[in-house]
């Protein structure tokens, strides 16, 4: 009964716990898709709203068309600049792993030494 694998459950393998960090970086990803179609409908809405009281058909909603357009396209550059340096940062046991010598151990993001600062 030395093996913790089998210790009380019955012999399966534990379940992997859910880094929190994890979770959130998939709720990012998720998000971008409903920010981006709701910055196109808000857009188009406002748009809407300005031509009706204005009477200047279809030029409110081409410009705030754009608007949205242009607004998603920042939530998207925006949400690639967060992954991107989430995805720069060592793992979570690399400065052990460079302490004791297992610096081969550990898996880094491309382009990326154990150690190196970000610059």
């Amino acid at each position: 009964m030395s093996d913790p694998t089998q210790a009380g459950n019955g012999g399966t393998l534990p379940r992997k716990k859910r880094d929190w960090r994890e979770v959130r970086d998939q709720a990012d990803g998720l998000s971008i898709g409903l920010e981006m179609g709701a910055s196109v409908l808000i857009g188009w809405y406002l748009g809407k709203l300005v031509d009706d009281a204005a009477g200047t058909a279809p030029w409110g909603m081409a410009f705030f068309l754009v608007a949205g357009f242009g607004a998603a396209f920042k939530a998207v550059w925006r949400t690639y600049k967060r992954a991107k340096k989430v995805m720069m940062r060592p793992e979570p046991g690399a400065v052990v792993a460079r302490e004791i010598g297992a610096d081969s151990l550990v898996r880094q993001a491309p382009g990326h030494a154990i150690g190196k600062e970000a610059a």
